[in-house]
């Protein structure tokens, strides 16, 4: 709608936030035994910090229609996410992969929420993590 208005405007896409893919493995880890990840699943996660920075560029200046998409530094299955996630946050459940059906599932295996073009972030989701969590792991 806002590209067929005619009126000025940018649009930043980006991957999902760091932050996101965190909360869906908190709510995850709820699960008694085992932490139960969807089967072949891709993200790219990156920083809100650096989406923010992005942002504050962008209306800056002119107006720029679709501005380069903003990714993470990389692309990585929603299993090895899990798997970093567990060793910062000293979790020991087995990863379970779950098979999800449908359209949506599809695009998420195929890495449709992944991007290989545009501008890429640097702070990657381990880094984020420790960032994050390193002080309260550390404190026990």
């Amino acid at each position: 709608m806002i590209r067929d208005s005619g009126l000025p405007h940018t649009i930043l896409r980006t991957t999902q936030f760091h932050h996101f893919v965190d909360v869906l493995l908190s709510q995850a880890a709820r699960v008694p035994l085992v932490l139960p990840i969807p089967s072949g699943f891709w993200i790219q996660s990156i920083s809100t910090a650096e989406v923010a920075k992005a942002l504050l560029d962008l209306v800056g200046g002119e107006p720029r229609g679709m501005a380069p998409d903003l990714a993470g530094p990389e692309c990585l299955t929603l299993r090895e996410a899990a798997r970093r996630w567990s060793k910062v946050r000293g979790r020991r459940k087995l990863l379970v992969p779950v098979p999800v059906p449908g359209a949506v599932a599809a695009s998420l295996r195929a890495g449709h929420n992944t991007t290989l073009d545009g501008t890429v972030g640097h702070e990657t989701w381990e880094e984020w993590l420790e960032a994050k969590y390193s002080s309260s792991v550390a404190a026990g």
